[in-house]
């Protein structure tokens, strides 16, 4: 017996719906819950980001280093363990360090990332080390520059996590369509990609 056969098939676009909603949930979710910085080298593609706004050309491999707006934050926020010794920044906090402290010296340090100027974005700082993803092809990088920008004065960890959503929806969205195109275009009917817009003719 098929589910259609018992009338329990739920009907593709309500499939489509659920599938675009769980990845919204989970996009939104990593979003907020991962700390700052704890991204896979996220300090280094948002310095990447912040570099093309502050400065209008395009960073050096081996040259450019991180803003002193990033350095400071390194300093006054956590970060793991493996981060700390994949970076050697011997400054910077692990987590069972940072929760040692008192909730009030928690509390200030955090609010002093949020209370880091705005003017310190443009201004260069090589204290800890160049920036290695200035190699990276720039169109994604661009494509922030704009959002940064007019983001600039809100604060840094709250700044972060805006972009990290757009980014985190935005290609969740492409990689949705780019499903869809696929599913249409390799001939699969939606049992098999409960993702084909109802205006496609069916592949059965």
């Amino acid at each position: 017996m098929t589910c259609k056969q018992h009338n329990r098939c739920l009907p593709p676009k309500y499939i489509r719906l659920l599938l675009l909603l769980y990845g919204l949930f989970n996009a939104a979710l990593y979003s907020s819950l991962l700390p700052l910085w704890e991204g896979f080298d996220e300090e280094f593609h948002y310095g990447y980001v912040q570099y093309l706004g502050a400065h209008a050309r395009f960073p050096v491999l081996g040259q450019t280093g991180l803003s002193e707006e990033i350095n400071r934050s390194l300093d006054l926020l956590p970060m793991s363990f493996v981060m700390k010794q994949n970076l050697r920044l011997t400054t910077v906090r692990t987590f069972d360090q940072y929760f040692a402290l008192d909730p009030a010296e928690r509390h200030r340090l955090y609010a002093a990332a949020r209370r880091l100027p705005p003017a310190l974005a443009g201004q260069e700082n090589p204290r800890y080390s160049q920036n290695y993803e200035v190699h990276h092809a720039p169109l994604a990088h661009l494509a922030l520059v704009l959002p940064n920008a007019l983001l600039s004065r809100v604060p840094l960890p709250v700044r972060v996590w805006i972009l990290r959503l757009l980014v985190s929806l935005a290609s969740l969205l492409l990689m949705f369509r780019g499903t869809l195109a696929l599913g249409r275009q390799a001939g699969l009917g939606a049992a098999f990609t409960a993702a084909r817009p109802l205006s496609w003719p069916s592949a059965a």
